[in-house]
């Protein structure tokens, strides 16, 4: 009898044994990571800390973000000194001290350059470029606008103009800059069978061309703006939206200071509390 209950014992135990080594090679076979064919796509311990981009469209992500990467980049540009120096070397750089200068070149009939008419027509454009005709509002000069589009669009992550044919100066044609705030990014409308869609503010026909642009007539946050603010539409013709595209069918911008934002407030964190530091510490007497 007790020479059955050892050998019972033994050949349980090995049973006990196969069985636990083969649900431990199950599960040690579905812990270890799949293999690939690129090291970019290895999932191991070292990249378990890799936040991955979702798989959405590009408005599905701007939308979501926009407003608070545009807020973060306007403190940033304001209160940053090498953000804020970024924005002016933009001016300086792209727009230039001389600002952006027009050069005629008109064929008279005899298919050369008609010198006079090119004189008259660049100073056209200069005598266009003061306040007073150039911007609707008369404050600032062609060369203010563009300095300012430009600095707008690397803060906000667009710069919004718009042309008005008609106007009433010598020349019959004005610009107005509008702030990226009036192009509601919650204002959207699915397509329907008599209308377009709406993404966040802009309409689009069915091959995703802007045909509108719906904007608030005041700037929707003013101390004053919510008594009388309205949606309108402007045609597409008359408005320049200036943003850098960084994927298919993205039709809002998104700042350029997107990508450093965080290391940006940490580094002037870091900054901050170095020199509250190194104030006290100099303050303190024997």
């Amino acid at each position: 009898m007790g020479r059955f209950r050892n050998a019972f014992s033994a050949v349980t135990g090995r049973v006990a044994r196969g069985w636990a080594s083969l649900a431990w090679g199950k599960r040690g076979a579905q812990a270890h990571p799949k293999a690939t064919a690129f090291r970019g796509a290895v999932q191991n311990r070292l990249t378990e800390d890799w936040i991955l981009a979702s798989i959405r469209s590009a408005d599905a992500e701007v939308r979501g973000d926009l407003r608070t990467l545009r807020k973060r980049a306007r403190e940033m540009a304001r209160n940053t000194a090498h953000c804020s120096r970024f924005i002016d070397l933009l001016a300086d750089n792209v727009i230039g001290p001389n600002g952006i200068r027009l050069q005629s070149q008109p064929l008279g009939f005899d298919g050369k350059l008609d010198e006079a008419a090119a004189k008259k027509i660049e100073e056209a454009w200069s005598r266009w470029g003061d306040p007073e005709t150039c911007s609707a509002d008369g404050r600032l000069s062609w060369d203010g606008i563009s300095e300012l589009v430009v600095q707008t669009e690397a803060m906000d992550g667009e710069g919004i103009l718009r042309m008005l044919p008609g106007f009433k100066n010598e020349f019959g044609f004005a610009v107005q800059l509008l702030d990226a705030d009036q192009l509601d990014e919650e204002f959207n409308r699915p397509a329907g069978k008599r209308t377009n869609e709406i993404r966040m503010g802009v309409e689009t026909n069915k091959w995703s061309r802007p045909v509108a642009y719906w904007l608030w007539d005041a700037h929707p946050f003013d101390f004053q703006a919510s008594f009388r603010r309205e949606r309108i539409m402007v045609p597409a013709e008359q408005i320049i939206h200036r943003y850098q595209i960084r994927r298919a069918g993205q039709t809002r911008g998104v700042s350029w200071f997107a990508p450093i934002l965080m290391n940006a407030q940490m580094l002037s964190a870091l900054q901050e509390a170095e020199l509250i530091a190194s104030r006290i510490a100099a303050s303190k007497s024997g």
